[in-house]
């Protein structure tokens, strides 16, 4: 769970927050810029947000721990003052001094800028402390905010929009079983989506194909409230239908008798390069 807001400290609201790893999944911030994932497997995973006319945000990969909430806080703006990243657990006393560090080797990826990595000389004792951690943005070089929090639940968030999230979190799960008598549809079908594809410009070069098979949310309102990506491909192509999906797609709700409600629906997306130039 966390927020997305601006340069201002104001919240973002349908900016699109994807987390990829063990699963591969997004979701939308609500009006408040809050946004709310529930049962995400132990693992590692890579954060990403976006939203058309701002510039994309990404973490490197972070370890989810198992039973634990992870609070993760994302800003667009870069006031070029770092902050610092936190992960605490609930019920820790005063974090102790962090313990003095040797300058670190610098570590690279192919898709983001070298990030010097912080290596501890020894670990020390373990002790219901906070650690510090480093996690910078690939867009723009910010760190961003994390608290681990043990033990939390949706009637004790006391703040309201996050709150909000978590129960919207909690309803989609309730609409991924719920019987319908007509399921979401997508206006225009797919192909009005295939049209709105911008295939990935590293991916063209490499000629990387495939199938990407999402799982979309959509509430009573025919809001994308969340995607499940049930077949991944490339992470290039990934990430490209996830964009497609929650900043181009029109969907109308699903339906029960005479009123609309929240479902779901399965759309595949095939990336295919119609012609390779050499």
């Amino acid at each position: 769970m966390g927020r997305v807001t601006d340069e201002t400290g104001k919240p973002i609201a349908a900016a699109t927050v994807y987390v990829s790893g063990e699963t591969s999944r997004a979701v939308l911030t609500n009006a408040q810029g809050y946004y709310v994932f529930l049962a995400v497997p132990e693992g590692q995973y890579s954060v990403k947000v976006f939203k058309r006319g701002l510039p994309r945000l990404r973490t490197n990969k972070i370890f989810v721990p198992s039973h634990i909430t992870v609070r993760k806080d994302f800003s667009f703006g870069d006031t070029g003052e770092p902050q610092r990243q936190m992960l605490a657990k609930a019920g820790a006393p005063k974090p102790l001094p962090k313990p003095a560090e040797p300058a670190a080797p610098k570590v690279e990826t192919s898709h983001e800028k070298p990030v010097a990595q912080p290596t501890p000389t020894a670990k020390p004792a373990p002790a219901p402390a906070t650690e510090e951690v480093a996690l910078a943005s690939a867009s723009t070089g910010e760190m961003v905010e994390t608290t681990e929090i043990k033990g939390i639940s949706t009637a004790t968030i006391t703040d309201e929009g996050l709150r909000k999230a978590a129960e919207q979190a909690e309803e989609v799960e309730k609409a991924a079983i719920a019987t319908v008598e007509k399921d979401v549809e997508l206006e225009g079908g797919l192909a009005a989506i295939v049209k709105k594809i911008v295939y990935p410009e590293t991916a063209k070069n490499l000629k990387i194909e495939g199938l990407v098979v999402a799982r979309v949310y959509v509430d009573e309102s025919g809001n994308l409230t969340r995607i499940d990506l049930l077949k991944t491909a490339h992470e290039l192509l990934d990430e490209e239908a996830i964009r497609v999906l929650s900043e181009e797609a029109i969907f109308k709700p699903a339906k029960a008798g005479n009123k609309d409600v929240a479902g779901a629906l399965t759309v595949p997306i095939k990336f295919k390069i119609a012609k390779v130039t050499w």
